[in-house]
């Protein structure tokens, strides 16, 4: 007679962030939708009454108001299956005492989530490094690829985190983007979560009561035989999907971006686990180029090639690593 084993345990694990300023004010139960993204209203609800999502470590209401800085956690089951760390190409791009900067590849979330536990940055962090590993710094979504700078230390942390909340680092993205770009342009439009007014709640849209939002674009190339413009973002804010919210609003949607370039119905077909057509590109052709930011005494300049996928979507002969630098150079006046 076989002896028949039981399932091992699945791991949880507690995740830790303060509500971001978009949602102040917001209920429990609406907000854990937004942030969880493919759970209804009453498994958010009943998240809150089991003790899953809490506030400073206390229980919930539903109904409960939740405001900008509020410390919540969440205990959920890993969504995800463990991975080997040397399957997933993350390549160092500067490392000293104090910082690590890193390439990430397009698929993997920075933290932990409703959806994601193994398949993040933070995951191979501690795995490469440990229980003291680095701490990302900032987030970039999971399908953009391209420069997160972690802190190894407190104080690196603290100063690099200051940086970003006094608008002290530069950023600028590579975008592939839908259509024929012509001229540099400041887009300032107000954005603010959709919400109940489409099918897709995450989708960002332009709204006069939403949080200022501003991103410089600059047309680089454009592929005529594509109909496709190479364009330098660079976002004067942080703002959740800012550069493809804003892309998508002037015309000129990334290419790839399963919400702002196909549309709230195909989203939510995709969620809901209907046949869709397939994307001009598996994910957003979004890129974090280049991010430049104090450490001390000293400023820190980096750069990130795009990465093969991207490249593969443009023709050779009209882009280098060299030929697109000069282009940064000439569009922004950046000195490279």
């Amino acid at each position: 007679m076989k002896t028949r084993l039981s399932p091992p345990e699945p791991q949880r694990f507690m995740r830790f962030w303060q509500i971001p300023a978009q949602f102040d004010g917001m209920r429990a139960d609406l907000y854990l939708t937004y942030h969880l993204k493919k759970i209804s209203r009453t498994k958010a609800q009943k998240f809150i009454q089991d003790g899953t999502f809490t506030k400073g470590g206390l229980p919930l209401a539903p109904a409960k108001r939740l405001f900008t800085n509020d410390n919540v956690e969440l205990r959920v089951d890993a969504p995800d299956t463990h991975f080997d760390i040397a399957h997933v190409k993350v390549e160092t791009v500067h490392e000293d005492q104090d910082i690590l900067v890193v390439n990430k590849p397009p698929r993997l979330a920075i933290h932990p989530s409703g959806r994601y536990y193994h398949q993040t940055l933070t995951y191979w962090l501690k795995q490469k490094y440990g229980d003291n590993y680095p701490r990302p710094c900032h987030r970039i979504d999971r399908d953009t690829s391209g420069l997160v700078v972690c802190a190894k230390n407190k104080k690196a942390q603290t100063a690099i985190k200051t940086a970003f909340q006094q608008r002290g680092v530069r950023k600028l993205y590579i975008a592939i983007a839908q259509g024929h770009l012509k001229e540099q342009q400041i887009i300032n439009e107000p954005l603010a979560l959709q919400g109940s007014r489409g099918l897709v709640r995450i989708r960002m849209i332009v709204d006069p009561s939403g949080l200022p939002c501003e991103t410089l674009v600059s047309p680089l190339f454009f592929d005529e035989k594509n109909n496709r413009t190479i364009v330098a973002c660079e976002p004067k804010t942080g703002r959740q999907h800012q550069i493809r919210a804003h892309l998508a609003h002037i015309g000129h949607p990334i290419v790839g971006d399963k919400i702002y370039q196909m549309g709230d119905e195909y989203f939510n077909d995709m969620i809901l686990g209907k046949t869709v057509k397939k994307p001009e590109h598996f994910r957003h052709a979004l890129h974090a180029f280049m991010i430049e930011f104090p450490l001390g005494n000293e400023s820190m300049k980096l750069l990130a090639p795009l990465p093969s996928d991207m490249q593969s979507l443009i023709p050779t002969e009209l882009i280098t690593h060299e030929s697109l630098l000069l282009a940064v150079k000439n569009a922004l006046t950046y000195s490279i």
